[in-house]
């Protein structure tokens, strides 16, 4: 083999070279991709699902008030853009000196940098219970409700956090005539909720008629739909993450300001998978957005051999309850929700035109806004 045949097998390879591997296609990982791809890096997004799902409009989408191209699209189609891979499949393991992953179909995909968004996963819930975590989960709500003739059902909801408290109400209100009931081990509900939004979910509980037992575990009592809520988990290849990698407190990946995984070199991590120094916010949507920005600037800048690292700092730009397609409540400023918060119908616009602008495509924004 003659040397200008060497010269060029080796620029094909290095032309062909991954140099962005981001694995989790949540909000946290599909924007970093997203960006980086923009910015001109080869990226390959690896998620297990068909389609991405805006999981804030769950509740609207379960409940009927919108429809799945609102909530969802294909990643294939989201990642038709120059530079942007997506392959579907599980992530089994990682290594994370290799910066690497073995997929659930025996692939190895490796990257000059590593990102993982790999989020959480639905809780263990009991077999008469479904969770409600993913697109397919609100599906299977929607498409029971559906079924259902006009006589009074039995509705159980397990967890009284946000997803919890927005479900039974949505259910209530969709459904008056069946008796919703919401159950929670704690001594309050939306415990980590900007206060006026919590008092306002409490409100619309009672005059929607949902009952709710606190400080007490479900009782397993038979209903026509037990819908869990209660917790979550991380994935088997965060668990499995050498001790180096992980927090101690949390036993999600250890991540500094920078989101670089602690002893990792040139590995991030962001979104409900990271513990990241200095945030004592707790994972959100709006955070992964932001994380996304900072996390591909700083791939950018390593893959440039950059010292230079942005530090990730969380700007809150606002928190939206849902309690029915036409009542909501918004905290504009979570620190003053009892002075700045709104209700009612116009809470309810100002939360479809937030999550409109939040939207990947533009197609959907304008489902979202019309909707």
């Amino acid at each position: 083999m003659t040397r200008t045949t060497l010269v060029l097998l080796a620029t094909l390879h290095a032309a062909s070279a991954l140099q962005a591997l981001v694995l989790g296609g949540g909000f946290a990982g599909l924007y970093t991709a997203l960006n980086l791809a923009n910015g001109g890096v080869k990226t390959t997004l690896v998620d297990a699902r068909e389609r991405f799902a805006f999981l804030p409009l769950l509740y609207d989408y379960a409940c009927g008030a919108a429809d799945a191209d609102e909530v969802s699209a294909p990643f294939e189609e989201l990642c038709r853009v120059p530079n942007l891979t997506f392959k579907r499949a599980s992530v089994e393991s990682i290594d994370f000196d290799a910066k690497s992953a073995t997929l659930d179909d025996g692939t190895r995909l490796e990257g000059e940098a590593l990102v993982v968004a790999l989020g959480r996963e639905a809780p263990e819930a009991p077999a008469t219970a479904r969770p409600f975590y993913r697109l397919e989960d609100a599906t299977f709500v929607r498409e029971t409700l559906n079924g259902w003739d006009a006589a009074s059902k039995d509705i159980v909801v397990v967890g009284g956090g946000y997803t919890g408290v927005e479900l039974a109400c949505n259910l209530k209100r969709k459904r008056p005539g069946d008796a919703v009931t919401l159950w929670d081990r704690g001594d309050a509900l939306v415990p980590n909720a900007a206060p006026g939004n919590r008092a306002a979910a409490a409100k619309a509980l009672e005059a929607a008629g949902v009952a709710v037992k606190l400080e007490a575990a479900y009782d397993g009592a038979d209903a026509d739909l037990v819908m869990w809520t209660a917790g979550s988990r991380l994935p088997s290849s965060i668990r499995g993450a050498p001790r180096r990698c992980r927090s101690r407190s949390t036993g999600a990946l250890a991540a500094d300001a920078g989101l670089r995984v602690r002893g990792a070199p040139d590995v991030f991590a962001l979104g409900d998978c990271a513990t990241v120094a200095g945030v004592s916010n707790l994972p959100s949507a709006q955070m992964a957005l932001q994380q996304s920005a900072c996390a591909a600037r700083n791939v950018r800048g390593a893959l440039a051999g950059s010292s230079t690292i942005a530090n990730f700092r969380f700007a809150e730009l606002g928190e939206a309850l849902t309690f029915g397609e036409e009542d909501a409540s918004f905290a504009l400023v979570p620190g003053l929700s009892d002075l700045l918060n709104v209700g009612g119908p116009t809470a309810a616009v100002a939360r479809r035109l937030l999550y409109a602008a939040r939207m990947p495509t533009p197609s959907q924004r304008v489902a979202a806004l019309s909707g």
